[in-house]
């Protein structure tokens, strides 16, 4: 069970808890007058805080410390989006693993087509409070930006040009050649942005899309995976070099 808090803004001394995060404090965790709290912002911040007063339908946190903040390493999924709740539970792993924004692709051989994709504000909504609810879980310190459902042949955009962000594709037909993770920069300031397909795949011109971009092609192996075990094994591999390369530069 989630020991954290999540508060948008911790700006004061003192702070108020409402609505979903008093139910989740008062009801479930049946927290106290004088207990303390671990809370999160969602952008580096963890605060110490204790419970002064408990109200209605709200409560009355005094702050009494706090950790230094850190600088996300941005981390930038765009995966296909898969039908039913297939992507609730990729954001949930996403936000374990470190994501710092998600994109929903729609893709040539995604289930769930443009005409058809969620637009609502009311699905992007229940997304954050997918994300809310496993940064408190985690303890992870970011909170993800989630983006509406997006075709892929439309990034560019959307502010997502090339710039200095390292792309990396994984593509079960990568071809050997191409599987350059070895040799890509993991500095401790490098920005990576992360593709994953269907579990069809990318199509022919989504690839050459992507060597036009000059993205790095790369496999998970020769295994088939489900689209959600895609993605963890990616961000695991993915985290594995970044902290690899960072302890030998350090």
């Amino acid at each position: 069970m989630s020991k954290f808090a999540y508060t948008e803004t911790i700006k004061e001394a003192k702070i108020f808890l409402q609505g979903d995060e008093f139910h989740h404090q008062v009801k479930v965790l049946r927290r106290k007058k004088g207990d303390r709290i671990e809370l999160l912002d969602g952008r580096g911040g963890l605060f110490y805080g204790l419970i002064e007063s408990i109200g209605r339908d709200r409560l009355q946190v005094k702050i009494t410390g706090a950790e230094p903040k850190t600088e996300p390493r941005p981390l930038h999924l765009l995966v296909a989006l898969p039908r039913n709740e297939k992507f609730d539970n990729i954001i949930e792993k996403a936000v374990e693993l470190g994501v710092t924004r998600i994109t929903p692709l729609i893709t040539a051989h995604t289930m769930v087509k443009s005409g058809s994709a969620p637009k609502s504000e009311r699905k992007i909504v229940h997304w954050r409070k997918i994300a809310i609810s496993s940064l408190k879980q985690s303890g992870s310190l970011f909170l993800p930006e989630i983006d509406s459902p997006t075709l892929l042949s439309k990034i560019n955009l959307c502010g997502m040009d090339t710039g200095d962000w390292q792309e990396i594709v994984f593509h079960p037909q990568a071809h050997e050649e191409e599987l350059t993770l070895d040799r890509l920069n993991f500095s401790s300031d490098c920005k990576t942005r992360l593709f994953l397909g269907p579990e069809g795949g990318f199509c022919k011109e989504e690839i050459d899309f992507f060597r036009f971009r000059n993205c790095s092609l790369s496999s998970l192996g020769s295994r088939i995976l489900r689209l959600e075990t895609a993605v963890v094994a990616a961000l695991v591999l993915i985290q594995f070099l970044r902290e690899k390369k960072s302890s030998l530069t350090t």
